[in-house]
Order: structure tokens, then sequence, then C-alpha cells
């Protein structure tokens, strides 16, 4: 299970609907955070946008981003 999170906070309802179409949101952050079922590979290719990937030491594992923005560094 990958944690896939919005990197400007709330994402937009529009950009949302993206997500919601291929992960699960999370019940407490619906706009916010989901968790997908599967590779970063598979989620990749279901997502067809760019992401950012951080390791999470203490998970073991990498936290996925996505923004509505067109880059990341954008406020």
């Amino acid at each position: 299970m990958i944690q896939v999170r919005g990197w400007h906070g709330k994402l937009t309802p529009e950009f949302a609907k993206r997500m919601d179409a291929i992960a699960k949101p999370s019940a407490v952050t619906p706009d916010l955070i989901w968790m997908f079922d599967g590779t970063m590979g598979e989620f990749a290719e279901q997502w067809q946008g760019h992401f950012m990937a951080l390791w999470d030491d203490e998970k073991s594992c990498y936290d996925l981003f996505i923004t509505q923005f067109r880059s990341f560094s954008t406020r």
C-alpha cells in the first residue's frame, strides 16, 4: 500500500477526482491523502502524470506526492 498526498495541501475537486478513480481516499482528509494498492510503477501507469517520490526512513517505504500545479516548487 502506497500513501499518495497532495504536495501543496488539499487538491482541487477536479484533480482529486482523478485520484479517486485509482486510489482509496482517506476518510479523514479525502482531498489530501489516498492509499494506492499496488507498486510505484503501477501508480505511474494509472496516474499518467508527474509525481514525486520521497523515501520515509521511519516507514521504510516511499510516499508519493502529486500537485495540481506545473511544478512542485510553485507556491
